[in-house]
């Protein structure tokens, strides 16, 4: 019954698709990037794709142009997921882990200035014998951000003004 289910709502869903008239928006022309996050900048019409494996995020402007805004590893960052833009305060932030490149379990959320692209905080979680798996992020118009940790089934609050990330 489920698979009959599941059929029916993947062909349902892909003949909608194919009736419809869809704009591509633009093409990314690396074919290893494994993108997984994505977010959006109103102020500069701009696109920011994370790269789980070459470990970057690229921007793409209003005309579709591609570069390289955090390059690889570029302060050590590791697996890119998700992404969120701050509008009132112009910052990119980024859920991180160290992924299969660099063990060790830690995950992260790098905050970027959108404007020099500069690294101005990160927040590192790393409990001994665990497993954690930075997915999502949200940033509140008080700046507070939360992240969701899929690993370990938790949520955690980010507080820039204390400078810390504790369990939600």
């Amino acid at each position: 019954m489920y698979i009959k289910l599941l059929i029916l709502f993947v062909f349902t869903h892909f003949s909608l698709l194919q009736a419809q008239n869809v704009d591509i928006a633009f093409t990314l022309t690396e074919k290893d990037l494994i993108p997984e996050g994505i977010t959006y900048d109103y102020t500069s019409k701009s696109f920011y794709i994370g790269s789980i494996h070459k470990n970057k995020v690229v921007r793409i402007d209003a005309k579709g142009n591609a570069t390289d805004f955090i390059l690889t590893r570029q302060d050590g960052i590791g697996e890119v997921l998700g992404m969120h833009i701050d509008n009132k305060r112009r910052q990119l932030w980024i859920c991180n882990n160290e992924g299969e490149n660099n063990p060790g379990g830690k995950s992260s959320v790098y905050v970027y200035d959108l404007k020099s692209a500069k690294l101005t905080r990160k927040y590192d979680w790393n409990q001994e014998n665990e497993t954690h798996l930075f997915n999502d992020v949200i940033v509140l118009s008080s700046g507070e951000g939360y992240v969701t940790d899929s690993d370990a089934s938790s949520i955690y609050k980010v507080d820039p003004i204390k400078g810390t990330i504790e369990l939600f």
